[in-house]
């Protein structure tokens, strides 16, 4: 298990990001793998577009396609995730994934976009750059508030909000959670990861030293 998407799912969940999705509703997820966050979420479709998907989970139609070269024709969608993937795609495509994200919702619906933030920092703060590129981060740790402004109206969508989550006990902790999933239950893990989640949620999330999460809606 990708202990980061269980604990990106998990702090989600505990921010009522999912509270409000119809079993009717067809959720999209861009980039999420191997659909663990999809497979939570009660709804009547559910797709993932990934070059690298793997399928895991019954229920979801997994699709190991490029998202910026795929047609979803008239497809649209009342949710769609895309959970820290801005950081792993081309520069020149960063503009074209926002307003392609944006052009696939539906009215009245929603994109969550989770960054990481360029002032990310993680205990000790000295491996920040070797834990980033473990991570996939090459291009780059993260992107700032303004950045992400920037990108959002070059792409000329205004109707979204960027709140920031420190993500404290998760990235103060990263690497003694490294050490527990290995000597760890399953099970037991997994319970240590939802606390450590719980406890982020609680947070002041106006913190730029996490990361962000966006809301865009149509």
């Amino acid at each position: 298990m990708r202990f980061g998407t269980y604990y990106r799912y998990e702090l989600l969940r505990r921010l009522q990001i999912f509270d409000k999705i119809d079993k009717g509703d067809k959720i999209l997820d861009i980039g999420g793998f191997d659909g663990y966050a999809l497979s939570k979420i009660n709804a009547s479709k559910k797709i993932l577009i990934d070059p690298e998907a793997k399928k895991e989970f019954d229920g979801i139609l997994y699709l190991k396609k490029d998202f910026f070269e795929y047609n979803f024709k008239k497809q649209k969608f009342n949710l769609i995730l895309s959970l820290d993937v801005l950081e792993h795609i081309p520069k020149e495509k960063e503009s074209k994934y926002f307003y392609k994200i944006f052009t696939l919702l539906k009215k009245d619906g929603m994109a969550i976009i989770t960054i990481p933030s360029k002032d990310i920092k993680i205990f000790p703060n000295f491996l920040r750059g070797r834990i980033g590129r473990k991570w996939g981060h090459y291009k780059c740790l993260g992107y700032s508030r303004e950045e992400l402004k920037k990108l959002l109206n070059k792409s000329n969508i205004r109707n979204y909000e960027i709140h920031s989550c420190s993500a404290r006990y998760y990235l103060n902790g990263y690497l003694l959670i490294k050490f527990l999933q290995i000597f760890l239950p399953k099970d037991l893990f997994k319970r240590v990861l939802s606390r450590i989640a719980n406890k982020d949620a609680k947070l002041n999330l106006e913190n730029s030293q996490g990361y962000y999460l966006i809301r865009l809606k149509r």
